[in-house]
């Protein structure tokens, strides 16, 4: 069980911006604990990765994945998006994805 649980908390802190409560378009959901509204439209990278790392810790992979690879389309330089991205590709066991994504990370920076 802390194999899982420090990963997450981890991927958690990492993820959420501490601006969401002041600016972001990703407004319901990380602060009221209810599923985020996937329909809504986002327009700013921060905005997907928030809601991605949601996705992520209520265990919607697959939104979070989405979310994130759309938050790298808008700010390909961004190495916690592909950190981010990569943790869950990890999780779901998508190895050379993951590897790839770790890769990007540190290769902008990420330590």
């Amino acid at each position: 069980m802390i194999k899982i649980i420090l990963p997450l908390f981890a991927f958690y802190l990492i993820g959420c911006s501490t601006q969401i409560e002041e600016s972001s378009e990703f407004d319901n959901g990380i602060y009221s604990h209810q599923k985020p509204n996937m329909n809504k439209k986002l327009t700013t990278a921060e905005a997907f990765a928030d809601r991605g790392s949601f996705s992520f810790e209520i265990g919607e992979m697959d939104d979070a994945i989405k979310d994130f690879s759309e938050a790298i389309r808008l700010s390909p330089k961004n190495a916690s998006y592909y950190y981010n991205r990569a943790e869950v590709y990890r999780i779901l066991k998508q190895d050379t994805k993951a590897s790839e994504d770790y890769k990007k990370a540190h290769q902008f920076g990420y330590q």
